[in-house]
């Protein structure tokens, strides 16, 4: 079982303000659904384009970031990428990981000498099993109602919630196994750059 990115928001790190992006479906497509429930749709394939300088490579890093700051439990991780370490930083995504919606927010409160440490640092995470019915909206309004009532704790305490992930359960998606994936990418990327004969 591999991670599924559903949600994500970024604020003050690297060069996202106010960064929202969602990997859901909204209405039905084919395949396009957590194995064993057709309801949970979510984006399998996605490609991040743009010219240079816009924020595709800093996206990814800042995505990489946040399982390795789950993984380590070490906030240095994040707040290198804080932008203006006067204002308040944030993140939150939503994530599936073993048929259940898991949602981590953190928040970094700006210090006098921008060093941070559990005083300032807030993790709140919270989790629901996926039901058969639910799509990921449903899911989604479960988890907002348990975000109110959250206790605030440490944030090592708080990450201690969650597994600890290694980079290839975050970026194992199975291809070799499955040619289906890699003939929409062969697809995919021939119709991006025309010249591509073929992908193996």
């Amino acid at each position: 079982m591999h991670l599924i990115i559903m949600d994500l928001k970024l604020d003050n790190l690297c060069c996202f303000r106010d960064f929202h992006v969602n990997f859901s479906y909204p209405r039905k497509v084919e395949n396009e659904y957590l194995e064993g429930f057709p309801n949970f749709r979510y984006k399998k394939i996605n490609i991040i384009m743009g010219s240079n300088a816009t924020g595709k490579t800093s996206l990814g890093r800042v995505i990489l970031s946040i399982f390795n700051f789950i993984d380590k439990r070490n906030a240095d991780i994040i707040t290198r990428f804080i932008s203006n370490k006067n204002k308040v930083a944030s993140f939150s995504m939503d994530f599936v990981d073993d048929n259940k919606l898991y949602r981590i927010h953190a928040v970094f409160d700006p210090s006098d000498d921008y060093i941070y440490s559990s005083e300032n640092i807030k993790v709140h995470i919270v989790s629901t099993d996926i039901c058969l019915r639910d799509n990921y909206e449903s899911s989604a309004k479960r988890l907002d109602s348990m975000m109110i009532r959250s206790n605030k704790s440490n944030y090592i305490i708080e990450l201690e919630k969650l597994r600890r992930l290694s980079i290839d359960s975050i970026f194992n998606y199975g291809i070799k196994a499955n040619n289906k994936y890699l003939n929409v990418l062969e697809h995919i990327l021939r119709v991006l750059v025309p010249i591509i004969l073929n992908v193996n």
